[in-house]
């Protein structure tokens, strides 16, 4: 996966990170006027110009042509494994909204996604460009009532309802595509395989969140988006889980 950090603000969303608190339990549900909110930034001129240079980049700096770029419909939110339920809080959920999710292809059939953030005034921005459409393709296949959720250290996507998650993509998990797992079963798996990586932990000591050492040479315009926020709160109660995504 390529990946682009447009605005300050995809930190922002790195919320997700955060060491649990009482207020880490709050409502993440997304309504209505988020996702049009969220639809709006991503179809705004700048942004279909920043997607087109985007895609034109993914062709090693050759320019698109005459190929186009359109936003698609449909907005995704995306959860991401919440450092409170690792922790095993009590009432966390195993996911926190980290994003909202925008397809864009061009008419040659790249595709890419717009990640959208919710900032500090809570208004939606984009924050990240990143190639390929996973998050609206595995979005497709959730039963009602689900949510879509990322396991960043091991690139595993789930449904989440209820008591249970069913595993959409296992990544590098072990699990089989569409097995199923409790919520209980799943937190006691998280919690022996990252409950060490806290800040705080000689694994983020080392800089490994977001996948990327303190002298990586990578520059900060290409940095995954939740491993963006979490380099950038080491030291300050962060969780720490290197991200992947495969290239699409």
């Amino acid at each position: 996966m390529i990946t682009r950090t447009l605005t300050a603000a995809a930190a922002v969303s790195a919320v997700v990170l955060l060491a649990a608190t009482p207020s880490a339990l709050a409502d993440d549900t997304v309504s209505a006027a988020d996702l049009r909110e969220a639809r709006a930034a991503a179809t705004a001129p700048s942004t279909v110009d920043a997607v087109t240079d985007f895609m034109g980049d993914l062709r090693e700096g050759h320019s698109l042509g005459a190929a186009t770029v359109a936003v698609r419909d449909g907005v995704v939110p995306v959860y991401t494994l919440s450092p409170e339920f690792v922790a095993g809080v009590r009432g966390a959920r195993p996911g926190r909204l980290a994003y909202l999710a925008v397809p864009a292809s061009s008419s040659d059939g790249q595709t890419s996604t717009i990640q959208t953030v919710r900032g500090e005034d809570g208004r939606w921005t984009v924050g990240n460009l990143a190639s390929g459409d996973q998050e609206t393709r595995l979005a497709a296949t959730l039963p009602a009532g689900a949510v879509l959720l990322h396991e960043p250290q091991v690139n595993a996507w789930y449904a989440s309802k209820g008591a249970q998650l069913t595993v959409l993509d296992p990544g590098a998990s072990g699990r089989g595509p569409g097995s199923r797992l409790a919520v209980a079963d799943y937190q006691r798996a998280v919690a022996k395989a990252y409950g060490d990586k806290r800040g705080g932990s000689e694994y983020a000591a080392q800089g490994m969140a977001g996948g990327f050492g303190p002298e990586s040479g990578e520059s900060g315009s290409v940095l995954p988006l939740v491993g963006l926020g979490a380099a950038a709160l080491l030291g300050t109660g962060a969780f720490a889980l290197r991200t992947a995504r495969r290239q699409q």
